[in-house]
């Protein structure tokens, strides 16, 4: 027998999250439930269902919408210390990106692309005055990245695109 679009539909959905327990917790439902509507023995919830419908729906978006979504967690899962030199003197000593933060606000990205160029050098110059930044920064973020010009750019058009405009100190620089 052929297995049932609800089935089919959640065994495609835990292969999108890594596998049926992740998928139940996604779902917020026993795994011993997740496991029978699978199986075919038993029919999901209509709620359940269409929330995994939409998990698939959203793994199909175009390239450059799944690009933004990842540039989205991106921004928001960065870790970010107190601009000073103390805490800049404990960057990485690699190459990758650079962000400031005026409050909550983003208000630069920029990047250190290696040759000499580091995040700490960077993040160093910036805190002593050397380059430029038309704001204060209260905070700042880094990350490590083997093709900086490549994020740097795709996070710029992805604020771009959600903000209308570039991030305060890139615009004045």
């Amino acid at each position: 027998m052929a297995a049932s679009v609800y089935s089919r539909t959640l065994r495609a959905a835990a292969r999108v999250v890594g596998g049926e327990a992740s998928l139940s917790d996604y779902l917020r439902v026993p795994l011993a439930d997740l496991r029978a509507w699978i199986d075919g023995a038993a029919r999901p919830p209509v709620g359940a269902f269409l929330k995994a419908v939409d998990l698939l729906i959203d793994e199909m978006i175009s390239p450059g919408e799944a690009l933004s979504r990842d540039n989205e967690r991106l921004l928001d899962e960065l870790v970010r210390y107190a601009f000073s030199a103390g805490a800049v003197a404990g960057a990485p000593d690699d190459p990758g990106l650079v962000f400031l933060w005026d409050g909550d606000e983003l208000v630069y990205i920029g990047s250190a692309r290696g040759e000499g160029a580091t995040i700490r050098s960077r993040l160093l110059d910036l805190v002593e005055g050397r380059d430029h930044c038309c704001c204060i920064p209260t905070h700042y973020s880094w990350r490590l990245s083997s093709d900086v010009a490549v994020l740097e750019r795709s996070l710029l058009d992805h604020y771009c695109e959600r903000f209308l405009r570039l991030p305060r100190c890139n615009r004045a620089a």
